[in-house]
């Protein structure tokens, strides 16, 4: 079936539509989609539609996601292990540039990291 209420025919308003996918030119993805580790998990009904119709929970990408993901929770490891040794601020410092690089540029993997490192973004 199409992921909008209220199509009806070819000949329907458009405009009348109320689409399920989540438009992120329109509505805040972070708002509808949230990742627990790297698979994307829904928060609404346009979350789950987005997911299921556009397969964002497909293996490959979480593969690729966990990739990403696994190289940033190592640095993170080194960065809790390194608290109150003399190497802390060089450490953290290069955890915080790699977490910084990868929101900065706005890119794919910019909701995992915010759902799996928000509570650092306050000290980026």
């Amino acid at each position: 079936t199409y992921p909008a209420a209220g199509f009806t025919n070819y000949n329907s308003n458009i405009n009348l539509e109320y689409p399920w996918f989540i438009n992120p030119c329109v509505i805040d993805p972070e708002e509808h989609i949230t990742f627990h580790q790297e698979v994307p998990t829904h928060t609404s009904l346009h979350g789950e539609k987005t997911i299921e119709y556009l397969s964002l929970d497909r293996e490959e990408l979480n593969e690729m996601r966990l990739s990403k993901l696994n190289d940033l929770k190592s640095l993170e490891d080194c960065y809790q292990s390194s608290i109150g040794l003399p190497n802390e601020n060089r450490i953290r410092d290069n955890f915080f540039n790699r977490l910084r690089a990868v929101l900065s540029n706005n890119g794919e993997y910019y909701s995992m990291i915010l759902s799996n490192f928000g509570r650092y973004i306050p000290n980026l």
